[in-house]
């Protein structure tokens, strides 16, 4: 049998009535994992500044960018942020985002300290490594810690 797009597309919109998956508007609107991921790298290049950049940072440079990643990261946080606080509290997650955003910001210094506890533990443990910054640009698990650790500051707030 051969199929026309109409009728593969009323096939697979019949799915997501019946079989679910789906993120819209009519119930909660979830985070977007896409907008997850671009707040992840907006985190790491927050966290680690210029080794998640094209281009490398000046000391002249960074209070500048430091200031305007963090209202970009602001802004877009704020929007997940109150998408996740919306499925248990559909009315009450606009203000509540803003309180759980600003504190969450406000732990980030602390988060590169334990960061730089976390690269120094693995510094020290491997023989072969060179340096500190060896370990941020080459151990992909320091991007996963970094992630982890701002997650359960997330969590924990929120």
């Amino acid at each position: 049998m051969q199929w026309t797009l109409d009728e593969i597309a009323q096939g697979i919109l019949a799915s997501y009535e019946a079989v679910g998956g789906l993120n819209n508007t009519d119930r909660h609107n979830l985070p977007s994992k896409r907008a997850l991921d671009n707040l992840c790298e907006q985190l790491l290049q927050f966290l680690f500044p210029g080794f998640h950049d094209e281009r490398p940072i000046h000391k002249n440079e960074l209070a500048e960018i430091t200031t305007d990643r963090l209202r970009a990261l602001a802004l877009q946080f704020e929007d997940q942020i109150e998408k996740s606080l919306s499925v248990k509290n559909p009315s009450g997650s606009a203000s509540l985002a803003n309180e759980v955003l600003m504190r969450f910001l406000g732990t980030l210094a602390g988060v590169r300290e334990l960061l730089r506890t976390d690269i120094l533990a693995a510094y020290e443990g491997d023989p072969a490594a060179v340096s500190s910054e060896e370990i941020i640009l080459s151990y992909p698990f320091i991007e996963a810690i970094a992630i982890q650790r701002c997650a359960h500051v997330l969590y924990r707030e929120g």
